[in-house]
């Protein structure tokens, strides 16, 4: 996964996760509103490029990455370990919303829609990453992530 700034590896500018979390958001609101599931197909193909083939493929990371520079806003660089966390769970409970919406549980696919909503809410106002955490917890209980 290419999170990586371009002066230091394996870190990340958190403004950029902040501002991705409020495109989220954004999108998962408009889902919300029209009940379209090509919102949430877009959203995970977005997603599916910046984890798995590059981070620069993205347009939301782009967009977020542009909006850094045009705001000029310094670089918060913190670890992209629990950053890569985050963005797996959150591709894999959109995974799990679109494939519950697709197989007529519409009440549970909500449930996981409005937890990722919750989730970035928090992350994009608050700087409060729940994954971060969670990866912070495993790594205090020595369990290691190997195979994100």
């Amino acid at each position: 996964m290419n999170l990586t700034t371009d002066t230091q590896e394996n870190l990340v500018d958190e403004n950029h996760t902040r501002i991705y979390a409020g495109f989220v958001l954004l999108i998962i609101f408009t889902y919300l509103q029209t009940q379209n599931l090509v919102m949430l197909y877009m959203l995970l193909a977005d997603m599916v490029l910046y984890s798995y083939v590059s981070s620069l493929l993205s347009p939301l990371y782009i967009s977020s990455k542009l909006i850094t520079k045009v705001l000029s806003l310094e670089k918060k660089l913190v670890g992209f370990e629990s950053k890569k966390l985050a963005l797996h769970l959150g591709l894999n409970f959109l995974l799990g919303a679109i494939v519950l919406s697709l197989l007529g549980y519409e009440t549970y696919s909500l449930v996981l829609v409005l937890f990722i909503a919750f989730w970035k809410l928090f992350e994009a106002t608050k700087n409060i990453c729940f994954a971060c955490y969670l990866f912070e917890l495993l790594k205090r209980k020595n369990i290691i992530l190997e195979s994100l």
